[in-house]
Formats: C-alpha cells, structure tokens, sequence
C-alpha cells in the first residue's frame, strides 16, 4: 500500500528534469575525457620523441646525421656554411611544428571548455517557459500575476527574475514599497 502511494507522488516532470541533469553531466564528463585523452597521447608522443633524440645522442647528433644523409645522398656541394645554413633551417622548422602545434591544440582546448554556452541554454524547463511568458507579454504583468499563471511560488519565480536580469534579458524597476514592479524586457526572443 505505502509503495503504490510513493509512486502516486513521484512527479515526473521532477524525473525528467533529473534525467536531462544527468545527462548533461554524461556529455561534460564525456568531453572532459576527451580533452584529457588527446592530451595524454600527445604528451606520450612527443615523450617518445624526447626519447629518441636522447636515445641516439641528441639534438646535435641528429642534426649531425641530418647534415651527413643529406652530404651523401643529394649531391649537394657540402661546405661548412651550407651545413650550418641547413642545421638553422632545420631549427627553424622545428621551432615552428612544434609552436603551431602547441597553439593549435590551445586554440582546441580553450574553445572547448570555453564554448561560451548563451545563458539561456542553462536554464531548466520551467525557467525558459518563465522567460517566454514574460517576453510574449512583454513584461506589462506583475511578479504576483505572472507567477501565479505559471502556477509557481512568488519567491521562485522572483529568484528567476533575478537570473534573467543578471543574463540580460530583463530589466525590473522597483518605485518603492507597495508599488507594481515594472519589467522591461530588453531581449525579445532566445
């Protein structure tokens, strides 16, 4: 008896509301894993270049055997300033794989994390209803009326009232006590 009573109370709007918070949280997290796998395999590689260039003797041994494959190989006239010419570019070259691709992958992850989401997409579906109905009303009802249409308490919906005006959708003169509140609504649609 007790149990199907439990079930009698289960709103599921609060149900669906928790899904989609969870789900949310499941795509940050699944994002968060990404950022974070990319930047394990790219440490891994350039580690195992680090690697290799110690491995082998150095920076200055590759850059010897560079300068020796290419003496033998090419049949370029190798003399002392066309060596040191070559070692230059090749530092050159180097420097700026390795610049642009440490821009690149900030560029990455900075947008990823910071993709700048518009205030309204945090807001949960009773808010964005809130919002729509003062925005199709243009703001000319009181809190009181307003809330009570929505059929949500004074004091939740003067908290959303707050928001939007800290998100800029909305902009509320107060005169005084006792007094109407006037809403302006600065942005039309979302």
């Amino acid at each position: 008896m007790k149990l199907k009573e439990l079930f009698n109370k289960i709103k599921f709007k609060d149900v669906e509301d928790s899904a989609k918070n969870i789900s949310y949280f499941a795509y940050d997290l699944a994002e968060w894993i990404t950022i974070a796998g990319t930047a394990i395999i790219m440490s891994t590689f350039l580690g195992l270049i680090v690697l290799k260039i110690m491995v082998v003797g150095g920076i200055s041994a590759v850059l010897a055997d560079l300068m020796a494959s290419t003496c033998t190989t090419t049949g370029i006239p190798c003399d002392f300033n066309l060596l040191l010419g070559g070692i230059g570019l090749s530092l050159v070259v180097i420097t700026t794989f390795f610049i642009t691709t440490i821009k690149l992958t900030q560029f990455q992850i900075d947008f990823a994390m910071d993709g700048d989401p518009l205030p309204y997409e945090n807001y949960n579906e009773q808010q964005l209803t809130a919002l729509k109905v003062i925005q199709a009303v243009d703001g000319k009802p009181s809190y009181n009326r307003i809330a009570n249409f929505l059929d949500i308490p004074y004091t939740t919906f003067r908290g959303y009232m707050d928001r939007f005006e800290k998100d800029g959708y909305v902009k509320t003169q107060r005169n005084g006590q006792g007094t109407p509140v006037q809403i302006d609504v600065l942005e039309k649609e979302i």
